[in-house]
């Protein structure tokens, strides 16, 4: 059985959602940082817009656009989603809430877990 740390946890999950985004929209973002902070999971994504979508944003109704088609692509995604936070910490995912700021292209997902994962990595070192 292999030990993880925290870090390489949250260093995993943000590889999977770089991927997972580059698959989705077709460019992944240009940096990611995971948090996990008790039954949180934080996701900050800094260069998230494609050029088209920076394109859009130059004026209020571009934003809007690009924000609608943006919870659209992320509605239809939230299973697999859900499997990369599930496969990482072995936690059910009970809520799910993100914001797009379009004019410095950064975006977070935060999710909301089942249980203190937090205190599960600190108490004792995960095991997959």
């Amino acid at each position: 059985m292999e030990t993880r740390s925290k870090g390489q946890i949250e260093a995993e999950i943000a590889e999977s959602i770089t991927k997972f985004e580059k698959s989705r929209v077709g460019k992944g973002p240009e940096e990611v940082k995971c948090y996990i902070i008790k039954d949180l999971v934080i996701i900050r994504m800094k260069g998230v817009l494609t050029l088209t979508e920076q394109n859009l944003a130059i004026d209020p109704e571009g934003v809007t656009l690009v924000k609608q088609c943006r919870a659209c692509l992320f509605a239809r995604s939230k299973t697999s989603l859900h499997r990369i936070i599930k496969q990482a910490l072995n936690a059910e995912v009970e809520n799910i809430f993100t914001d797009l700021n379009t004019s410095n292209r950064e975006m977070f997902i935060i999710f909301c877990l089942d249980q203190n994962v937090e205190d599960l990595l600190f108490k004792t070192s995960m095991v997959i």
